[in-house]
């Protein structure tokens, strides 16, 4: 039993063990009021054969009581089963959901969205079976069987014996046709379904681009491989096991069952006719309830599986969260010393020194694949650091609660999705704010007039009222950024998707809310931030140059030859 509560499966059912505990009490009950209707039969053939009327009518009578106490009981362990599933799913669905926020980025660069997909949404379901069926079932396939077969010991030893023996005759020749490892089968299933499932997901997201390209063959031909790969999979698979099931169950059939049973009647010291009758329907009933668990078997496996993914994906290490708030300035001193981090044996940034002081505008610019995003994202702390710190005031972020640094830090990215809620709710989920805040920061953001253009303005749901560009995202999120209004906020190239136009504002709005922040600009084109307090020019995960747009002119560095370059292309 203690080497049971240490199993993910234990671990992962805990919150509902109550309910289960009750419901397999009922269960028990259940099964154990089978043995009612039994003796009822037992005295109402006994009752027949004599011609008493009277205990005829007593036997049907305790007949009909025990089959309603073993089906009502039956179904208050099925009901309390369902209840415990449902709060199951709805646990754990929350639980994932708060998991996935408190996750590295890291991980999501290596899990595809329809691997998330599926744990959340069709792992949990899988569960079902496992909760609100399988205890249920078990207990039902064993008690049920083994009280009507003892009957039959009671009855005679000869029809116990008859009454076994199909069973065991099925278990002999299931045992000797199917030699394989549902559980591993399910796993290897899973596997090749979740790589469907990817590739779904991945024609989905990628189908403009395919299209584009006259590639839309391509795509589907990829889902089509893995479909295909599943298919053969499964067959390979599962028909062995089918196959073995069919053969097996030809000795749970009713005619080898009558027969067996009919045999008594020839043995020396035959048992009653009646008790011939009656262990017979015993007989013919038990396989019914083995067959309902033999045959969930598949489903059960997959459920497990589904619970083993569960949980280890809750095992998966996450951002550690610091509990005590740590005192800050009205705008922090942010500090960068002889940070390291990369990916197993890619190495993506090397001994980074920068500093940032309050009401600074800084610039982190170089050539793609330099680290830019990547420094970005550990300076909002979406992963933790190898080597080296990042500190605000001298306090380390690890030792800064997430909350109170998502209060001081904010990140604009670019082409970032926006929930499918009102455009209110999108500005306002920063931070909550009145309608006259939330129309004011509309306005910074160039995007009031815009919004008022829809039929129901601020009402308006995203993606069905209001089919908003690529740069009126990028003034929703620049809205909601200006109502948060942390003290550093980082732009990671957040005009590269964007018009002209856009390019304006954002570029104004940067510089206004210079006056009041910290901001930290990640941008290709050097146009926008020339006017920066300082810039740092990044070079295979290193800062190979800093200082002032002139000073770096003059130096006829890597930031001298970017910028003749994009101002040669500019003008060509």
């Amino acid at each position: 039993m203690l080497k049971l509560k240490h199993t993910p499966l234990w671990q992962l059912l805990s919150p509902i063990k109550y309910r289960m505990s009750v419901a397999a009490l009922s269960q028990i009950l259940a099964s154990l009021c089978s043995l009612i209707p039994y003796a009822a039969l037992l005295a109402l053939s006994q009752a027949l054969f004599s011609g008493e009327k009277q205990a005829a009518l007593q036997a049907l009578f305790y007949f009909v009581m025990g089959l309603g106490l073993h089906s009502g009981l039956g179904a208050i362990a099925l009901w309390l089963t369902h209840i415990a599933d449902h709060r199951l799913q709805a646990l754990l669905r929350s639980k994932l959901i708060s998991k996935l926020a408190k996750l590295p980025l890291s991980w999501f660069n290596h899990h595809a969205s329809g691997e998330i997909r599926q744990l959340i949404q069709e792992d949990v379901e899988s569960l079902h079976q496992l909760v609100a069926h399988t205890l249920v079932e078990m207990l039902a396939a064993t008690l049920t069987p083994l009280m009507g077969i003892g009957f039959c010991f009671y009855l005679d030893w000869k029809l116990g014996i008859a009454a076994t023996a199909p069973l065991l005759l099925y278990l002999i020749l299931f045992s000797l046709c199917a030699r394989y490892d549902m559980r591993g089968i399910m796993e290897e299933i899973n596997r090749h379904l979740q790589k469907v499932s990817a590739t779904i997901t991945e024609y989905v997201n990628g189908v403009a681009v395919l299209k584009i390209f006259a590639k839309s063959e391509m795509g589907y031909s990829r889902f089509d491989e893995a479909s295909s790969d599943f298919y053969q999979r499964f067959s390979t698979l599962v028909q062995p096991a089918m196959r073995a099931q069919g053969i097996a169950l030809c000795a749970l059939s009713a005619p080898v069952i009558i027969v067996i049973m009919s045999a008594t009647a020839f043995l020396p010291q035959a048992p009653a006719p009646e008790h011939i009758l009656i262990a017979t329907l015993i007989a013919l009933f038990v396989p019914g309830t083995l067959m309902t668990l033999a045959l969930s078997s598949q489903v059960r496996a997959a459920a497990q599986g589904a619970a083993q993914r569960i949980y280890a994906f809750l095992q998966q290490a996450e951002l550690t969260n610091a509990k005590t708030i740590v005192p800050l300035s009205a705008i922090p001193h942010l500090r960068v010393s002889n940070l390291s981090f990369g990916y197993a044996e890619h190495r993506i940034l090397e001994h980074i020194n920068a500093d940032f002081p309050p009401k600074t505008h800084s610039a982190i610019v170089g050539s793609s694949g330099a680290g830019k995003s990547t420094l970005a994202a550990l300076l909002a702390r979406f992963q933790d650091i190898e080597a080296g710190s990042i500190s605000l005031d001298g306090q380390e972020l690890r030792h800064i609660p997430l909350s109170q640094l998502q209060e001081t830090i904010g990140i604009l990215g670019q082409q970032a999705p926006l929930l499918h809620a009102s455009i209110a709710d999108n500005i306002r989920l920063g931070k909550s704010a009145s309608e006259e805040q939330l129309i004011a920061a509309a306005k910074r953001a160039c995007i009031h007039e815009r919004i008022m253009q829809l039929e129901k303005g601020y009402d308006s749901i995203i993606g069905t009222e209001a089919r908003l560009s690529g740069g009126e995202i990028q003034r929703i999120h620049l809205a909601r950024l200006i109502l948060h209004a942390p003290p550093i906020i980082i732009f990671d190239e957040a005009t590269a998707a964007t018009d002209p136009l856009t390019q304006q504002m954002l570029s104004q709005a940067i510089e206004e809310l210079t006056q009041q922040h910290s901001i930290i600009s990640i941008s290709h084109r050097l146009a926008s931030i020339a006017h920066a307090d300082q810039i740092l020019v990044m070079d295979k995960g290193r800062i190979v140059e800093q200082g002032k747009h002139s000073e770096l002119l003059a130096k006829k560095g890597l930031y001298y030859q970017l910028w003749h370059s994009q101002h040669t292309s500019e003008q060509v």
